[in-house]
């Protein structure tokens, strides 16, 4: 499985990594995105992401096992960021962090002629559109590998049928995940970051709304909804980066709980 860096910081992680430490400090989280490694292209990322083996005419079975694993993840952010989705000054920016940013978007629906959609794309938004939209199907590619390697654990190594904390959490150590999750949440906040700057951008908004209607004419409805999600979750609240950064954090910390052997439950709230 391929992982896609984010940060430099990821390196030094999956150094120490093999030194035994997964534990990432506060300050490397913390890095700015000026350290961001040049991202995969748009018609490699997505055809990366069609190879998976949950969206193959043959691996029905698996799809099902997939499905089951991210409704079970779903309870699982849904209870411990209870607090965030049900308060009305926060639930727009939590469900686009917990939900959007890298279960909603439909990259299936843009498998048809790719080459022909990211070329008319790159036509079509303005640059720094594209950049949050690349960010968007690394985020969503790197779910899809982290969940076929869980599932695939859970179900034909540990010959499993239900899933339970304990078994997740072994699941989720044997196939790395500390590390993916690490770099999933990197690229979350990137993402967000980079999201928040075009939310002020005059040009690039009017721009962007132009490109509505020809953008779903040409068949990229789900990434210009996508996009138009992101701007409005960002422009819902004055301190929307703060809101992602608190639930971010709290899966960071979440995450070295189970990296230091020390997670008792997942389905507590933060």
């Amino acid at each position: 499985m391929r992982l896609f860096s984010a940060k430099n910081l990821l390196k030094r992680h999956l150094e120490n990594s093999l030194k035994g430490d997964t534990r990432l400090s506060e300050g490397d989280r913390l890095l700015s995105s000026s350290t961001l490694e040049p991202l995969p292209n748009l018609v490699e990322c997505l055809t990366d992401y069609l190879r998976c083996r949950q969206f193959l005419e043959f691996e029905s079975v698996f799809a099902a096992q997939i499905k089951h694993l991210r409704a079970w993840q779903a309870q699982r952010v849904r209870k411990t960021h209870q607090a965030c989705l049900n308060h009305p000054l926060q639930r727009q920016a939590a469900e686009f962090v917990l939900i959007h940013a890298y279960e909603q978007l439909d990259m299936v629906s843009l498998a048809p002629q790719l080459k022909r959609l990211v070329r008319y794309a790159e036509r079509l938004f303005p640059q720094p559109l594209l950049r949050i939209a690349e960010l968007a199907f690394t985020v969503n590619l790197l779910t899809a590998q982290m969940d076929q390697a869980i599932a695939q654990e859970i179900f034909e190594q540990m010959q499993l049928v239900e899933i339970n904390e304990t078994d997740y959490i072994r699941a989720f150590l044997n196939v790395g995940g500390v590390a993916m999750r690490h770099q999933q949440l990197s690229l979350i906040v990137d993402l967000v970051s980079h999201l928040d700057l075009q939310a002020r951008n005059k040009g690039v908004l009017i721009a962007f709304k132009l490109a509505k209607a020809p953008a779903y004419a040409a068949g990229m409805g789900a990434l210009y909804s996508f996009l138009e999600k992101g701007l409005e979750a960002l422009r819902s609240s004055p301190n929307v980066v703060e809101i992602v950064r608190q639930i971010t954090d709290v899966e960071f910390m979440l995450n070295d709980t189970i990296a230091d052997g020390k997670a008792d439950s997942l389905l507590k709230q933060a």
